[in-house]
């Protein structure tokens, strides 16, 4: 009997990442910061997570940081 196992192999976890989120911020026109795509990825992977109502909830009862 065999047993299936998840793929733990790096090269595929890597091809998938290249594709998944390299490709998207690699297209025409955009330019992107460090911070800025890390924020974009945390947003998506939220949303892909089923977390972002939360999320957004969380943020609607916090109490923003106001200029001086």
């Amino acid at each position: 009997m065999e047993i299936w196992k998840p793929v733990t192999d790096a090269g595929v976890v890597e091809a998938g990442c290249k594709v998944a989120i390299g490709t998207r911020f690699k297209r025409a026109g955009m330019h992107w910061s460090l911070a800025s795509a890390n924020s974009i990825i945390a947003l998506r992977r939220t949303k892909l997570s089923d977390r972002l109502k939360p999320f957004w909830l969380r943020r609607s009862v916090r109490p923003h940081h106001q200029a001086a």
